[in-house]
């Protein structure tokens, strides 16, 4: 990953990186390849990422575009900002949660791992499937399922190199019954579906605290709208990805404040100076959190410094080659969104630095700035859970700066990139 943006920085913005994979660093490229209406299909190199018969993809890894625009205009309503905002009691009662934990751990002195906390804050959040999973009380990976995610996210990440063996693997896995990440993290899923279903069969009254998001894919099936398999692949999809991609950014935001300790003050002044004038509520609200404009900068300096997905993302080139930055390419293309965000012609010469201010420059600049952010990938593919966390996100992180200072314990990170770039760092929490 470093080495070729180091390379299309300093040398082309074409890397080969393998006989027919290609690294592209070229903003106009984005569109051409990724964009609305675009030829480019995704590659086999997906459905290593999900259950090895192809009849089975979800919406991330489905090849057919046709298919997958079905799929996905089914589940879309759920997904729109409109429809998220509702979710907004859920979060604020997984970090009303958070909060106690951290102001233990201020009291205590103790130095904690802010990615472990972090992914369990983010995979027990209610607004994803329903049910807090307790991860945040025990302080530990309950059942295994954070685990799993790992172990299947690892698998993956090397068997889309070959994954013509995909399939043949999970045959013999399932005639010697040796399970896979895959089979445990499907009964972890099965599991909660059925203690709702058994909540629902017992006439437990649907109240505000039932009515999230896996009960409305419950309700969608029963009117008809949608089937098991898109209920079960939705759920899926949104805790084995959805809650690494939340939390990845969330921690990224929290080490880059502490290595950046002006920016951080300039968070803090901008929360205390509204709270000063009564202009934020307790929880911060997602409208006020969406006005705060040093705070939406901090958020969109995140996403461009560490998205979370640290691989290409590979489409295959249209029959009869294209040419793309003025090179003919017969086959294979991808784009990595950190060798992008990188690229200082977009992002201006100190594209490798953490500075949240450049999102508050001339209007015309912001805006070219936003088109090339790839975090959630690009055009008709874009990550149906962005929403998710971009609510999740704006509430979350002014509650914790205006709580507490957060002081890193160690040098730089170390980081590990399997689909997901995780890193390990332990930080102090102060009480402020």
């Amino acid at each position: 990953m470093s080495i070729s943006g180091s390379i299309s920085r300093t040398v082309s913005p074409i890397v080969r990186t393998a006989p027919n994979r290609y690294s592209i660093n070229c903003p106009e490229a984005v569109q051409q390849i990724y964009g609305h209406g675009s030829k480019f299909i995704k590659d086999r190199w997906y459905r290593a990422y999900d259950h090895p018969d192809d009849a089975h993809a979800d919406i991330f890894s489905v090849i057919n575009e046709r298919r997958h625009a079905v799929n996905r205009r089914k589940v879309a309503s759920l997904f729109s900002m409109t429809s998220l905002v509702a979710y907004e009691p859920y979060v604020d009662t997984s970090n009303a949660t958070l909060m106690e934990k951290f102001a233990e751990f201020a009291a205590t002195g103790q130095t904690i791992s802010i990615p472990d906390w972090m992914q369990y804050y983010a995979f027990s959040r209610d607004t994803r499937i329903g049910s807090p999973f307790g991860m945040m009380r025990t302080g530990r990976d309950i059942q295994g399922i954070l685990d799993a995610i790992h172990q299947n996210l690892a698998y993956s990440s090397r068997m889309c190199l070959f994954n013509e063996l995909h399939a043949w693997l999970g045959l013999v896995n399932h005639t010697l019954g040796c399970r896979s990440a895959f089979e445990n993290i499907n009964d972890y899923v099965k599991a909660r579906l059925a203690e709702r279903q058994r909540q629902n069969s017992l006439g437990v009254e649907k109240t505000e605290v039932c009515s999230d998001f896996i009960q409305k894919l419950i309700d969608l099936r029963a009117q008809g709208k949608i089937h098991d398999a898109d209920v079960f692949n939705t759920i899926n999809v949104n805790i084995a990805a959805g809650s690494d991609t939340m939390g990845l950014t969330l921690i990224a935001a929290i080490y880059h404040l502490c290595r950046s300790p002006n920016s951080a003050q300039k968070l803090r002044d901008e929360i205390d100076d509204l709270a000063s004038q009564s202009k934020l509520s307790n929880p911060v609200t997602f409208s006020e959190a969406q006005r705060m404009p040093y705070l939406q900068a901090v958020i969109k300096e995140t996403f461009r410094v560490h998205p979370g997905v640290g691989v290409p993302l590979p489409r295959v080139v249209p029959s009869g080659g294209a040419e793309i930055a003025g090179t003919f390419f017969p086959e294979g293309i991808s784009m990595n969104a950190w060798v992008l965000h990188r690229n200082e012609a977009i992002f201006g010469s100190d594209a490798y630095a953490f500075r949240p201010e450049r999102w508050l420059g001339p209007k015309n600049e912001v805006a070219s700035m936003e088109r090339h952010l790839f975090t959630f990938g690009a055009g008709s593919r874009t990550c149906i859970g962005k929403n998710i966390s971009l609510l999740e996100l704006t509430k979350v992180i002014p509650q914790l700066h205006q709580r507490f200072n957060f002081e890193l314990q160690g040098g730089v990170w170390e980081t590990q990139n399997v689909f997901f770039v995780k890193p390990s760092f332990q930080c102090k929490i102060v009480l402020r």
